[in-house]
């Protein structure tokens, strides 16, 4: 994966948990919403909305962001409880055929996150 291929903004289509057992899950609803941007100089902001029906907190966080191979790791200069300054996200990452962003976070659960670049209109 190389940085340039990210550059710019990409809505969230959907993000679903995945446990050990294959269960899947929505952590943050069925429909959350978000942006991720990503900046020519290696910047990274990152604001997720919960539905509000799913109880769940919103995500936000920005810092920069680094690649090795297919892994990105964001790290934290500033954000909002449970991302904390500091923190290291490393997520797995592929752009699939049609033209979207696969991240991956690993830990008891996978955590899929899929986002389509944004296009001015």
């Amino acid at each position: 994966m190389e940085h340039r291929t990210l550059i710019g903004a990409w809505e969230l289509q959907g993000m679903v948990s995945v446990g050990s057992d294959g269960g899947v899950g929505h952590p943050l609803g069925e429909h959350p919403s978000g942006v991720i941007l990503y900046t020519p100089d290696g910047g990274v902001s990152a604001t997720i909305s919960a539905e509000p029906s799913s109880g769940a907190v919103d995500v936000s966080y920005a810092g920069w962001v680094s690649i090795d191979g297919n892994a990105i790791t964001h790290h934290v200069l500033v954000g909002a409880d449970p991302y904390r300054a500091g923190e290291l996200l490393v997520r797995d990452a592929e752009l699939t055929t049609d033209g979207m962003l696969q991240l991956t976070a690993r830990g008891p659960e996978l955590l899929r996150m899929t986002w389509k670049r944004l296009r001015r209109s």
